[in-house]
């Protein structure tokens, strides 16, 4: 599973958790609904328009994600066109607010991710446990891990561990 499904799935579980009935599709089918939350501009362009034109007045927000931001704004104009039809804009961190032309920063809300933390445990190793949680696709910058391993202090107990699979056969190669 991938992280925009994981966060769709999230936020469907809170939704429900506040008393919403949640329908989570890769595409909107045409149902009656009250709003469109969106994940993904650019994937979700043709859903936000045809949304957009059966319900004209119905809210649509649209959750930015990294991929939307840093790859596909520049070279999709349907990323722009989304951002412009929608009431809301969400972003997952503040630094993403830079990234929005100031004429749409307005619609724009930060809404933190975050995961419950077992504080009970103690830290109880020798060794600095780092996890990098991603999959390896070009636009994540995916080896700045490993680039930067050289630059630690000699006695360093950084340990480093990658949770995500490549996204392609030369990231797959790249990684081993």
């Amino acid at each position: 599973m991938h992280g925009n499904r994981i966060t769709a799935l999230r936020w469907q579980d809170f939704l429900r958790e506040l008393g919403y009935a949640v329908v989570v599709n890769e595409s909107w089918s045409g149902d009656d609904s009250d709003l469109l939350i969106a994940l993904h501009a650019y994937r979700s362009y043709s859903a936000i328009m045809k949304f957009h034109r059966h319900y004209p007045k119905r809210p649509i927000v649209l959750i930015l994600t990294g991929t939307d931001l840093y790859r596909d704004m520049p070279i999709h104009g349907e990323v722009l066109r989304s951002m412009e039809i929608v009431d809301q804009l969400i972003v997952l961190q503040s630094a993403a607010l830079d990234t929005i032309p100031a004429q749409l920063r307005y619609k724009a809300q930060v809404i933190y991710q975050s995961v419950t933390v077992d504080t009970a445990q103690s830290i109880t190793q020798s060794d600095f446990q780092v996890t990098v949680i991603g999959h390896l696709r070009e636009e994540k910058d995916p080896f700045c891990i490993a680039r930067s391993l050289p630059l630690m202090p000699p006695d360093s107990k950084i340990k480093v561990q990658h949770l995500g699979m490549a996204m392609n056969e030369q990231m797959e190669q790249a990684g081993c």
